[in-house]
């Protein structure tokens, strides 16, 4: 399997003060919050301050093996989102078709590692903890 390219650089256009007051407030919709409203406009001040910061993930770790770049800094929730998400995928599909077969439509998340490629990767796919099926149709 390749290593994994992280992609950055796609943020969106950032907000103006007006825009990230109007939606960090549109949380505290509830007349109960009324009587915070003080230290609301505190906790406002410091995500704004963090937003500026572009602090939007403080909590960060390398990326690691099977990474293209594995001390590039991702978030940690991140990571530990996609190592659950990873966990609970029980089956790895692999597509053993050639390449211009896989990139014409395969099943989601299958891999491709053509047939006449698999035997140099028994190795590593002996490592795997999951059920492997292949498919070639």
């Amino acid at each position: 399997m390749p290593d994994i390219e992280v992609r950055t650089g796609q943020a969106p256009p950032a907000h103006t003060r007006e825009q990230f007051s109007e939606r960090f407030r549109a949380r505290f919709f509830d007349p109960a919050f009324r009587a915070e409203d003080e230290a609301i406009g505190r906790l406002e001040e410091i995500a704004w301050e963090g937003y500026c910061q572009a602090r939007k993930s403080p909590l960060r770790r390398k990326a690691g093996p099977g990474f293209a770049d594995p001390d590039y800094e991702l978030s940690a929730e991140w990571y530990d989102t996609r190592k659950k998400l990873l966990a609970a995928h029980t089956v790895l599909v692999i597509d053993v078709r050639d390449q211009p077969s896989y990139e014409a439509g395969h099943i989601p998340s299958a891999i491709s590692i053509p047939g006449d490629k698999i035997a140099g990767q028994v190795e590593r796919l002996k490592s795997e903890t999951r059920r492997i099926v292949t498919y070639c149709a």
